[in-house]
């Protein structure tokens, strides 16, 4: 039987790459957004790739130190079926090490940041773990619509450490509305609407919201539901909201980031969002958000971070992080 060792596990580093070219979009309210851009020429892989070795970078280390790897599959990947996580350490050039794919959902990094926690608290012989997630929108989707989002290309990766003190996750929590698992997916592809010339050629091969009802349903529960993680998430780190010092959220659009700032009465100046910038870039714009967190200057040695991610989903979940 596997215990939890109490040595730290802290976040050494977030590796990120974001495509040079950017392009405006409008979105449903008329204003227009600025999101990076791939093409076949910056394929999915080729972008974490250059996130996983920034982040070996970062953390002043080789490939010889990956050692246990999760791939969050929220995107299209180079091939439309293979093993994503294993082709991406090919590319580093990773020989042997325990991976794992997950297909969870988008913004669901959180839920791969606690797997890669808890493995290395029960393996005595693991010492680092990585998370990473790319996003890959060019042919997919429709024109890069979401619902109210749009989306944006690039990769991220989190590297985590066994004895490193720093960016500590005290807690996690989660929640899952399922009535809105069918809000958004890819129709085309399976025995039900099979992959065919002719849907490819009507551009039916997109990720789409199909159930719009319930995407405008979810959109007024989602800041409740997100609040019910965070209020999980102090209660398992033993702290308040008031001890928090910034708040990292992540959603779709940055209107239900602030409609969920507003309910908990969080002022702006604790907090960090990314889409405004980067557009929404599912699970990899949650792990961006956290290199964003590390170097922000509102927080400092002993501060308590809060990272709150609101997904399109159904899926919420949150984490108490100890700088």
């Amino acid at each position: 039987m596997s215990i939890m060792t109490n040595i730290p596990v802290g976040l050494k580093s977030v590796g990120v790459f974001t495509p040079a070219v950017k392009k405006e979009y409008s979105l449903p309210d008329g204003t227009v957004q600025a999101v990076g851009t791939a093409d076949h020429h910056l394929t999915t892989f080729m972008m974490a790739e250059q996130a996983f070795n920034d982040s070996l970078q970062k953390s002043q280390i080789d490939t010889s130190h990956v050692e246990h790897f999760v791939y969050m599959n929220d995107s299209f990947a180079d091939h439309l079926y293979l093993m994503n996580s294993r082709s991406l350490l090919n590319r580093v050039g990773v020989n042997r090490a325990v991976t794992y794919n997950m297909y969870q959902g988008g913004n669901s990094s959180l839920l791969g940041c606690k797997f890669a926690i808890d493995h290395l608290k029960v393996n005595p012989e693991v010492t680092h773990s990585f998370v990473g997630a790319s996003s890959h929108w060019e042919y997919h989707s429709e024109n890069r619509a979401l619902g109210d989002a749009i989306l944006g290309d690039g990769a991220a990766v989190a590297h985590f450490e066994k004895g490193h003190e720093d960016f500590q996750f005290l807690s996690f929590a989660s929640k899952t509305l399922g009535k809105y698992n069918d809000i958004n997916y890819l129709a085309i592809g399976g025995y039900r609407h099979p992959l065919v010339e002719e849907n490819i050629k009507n551009g039916e091969f997109v990720f789409k919201v199909h159930n719009k009802e319930n995407y405008h349903e979810l959109q007024g529960l989602a800041a409740s539901a997100a609040a019910e993680t965070l209020a999980k998430a102090l209660l398992k780190a033993k702290t308040e909201i008031s001890a928090i010092d910034l708040f990292v959220l992540h959603s779709h659009t940055a209107s239900l980031s602030s409609q969920f700032a507003g309910q908990l009465q969080i002022p702006k100046a604790k907090v960090l969002e990314t889409v405004t910038d980067h557009g929404y870039m599912g699970s990899a714009g949650t792990l961006l958000a956290l290199d964003k967190m590390m170097i922000d200057s509102r927080i400092d040695k002993g501060s308590y971070v809060a990272v709150v991610s609101l997904g399109v989903d159904g899926n919420f979940s949150s984490s108490i992080v100890k700088v």
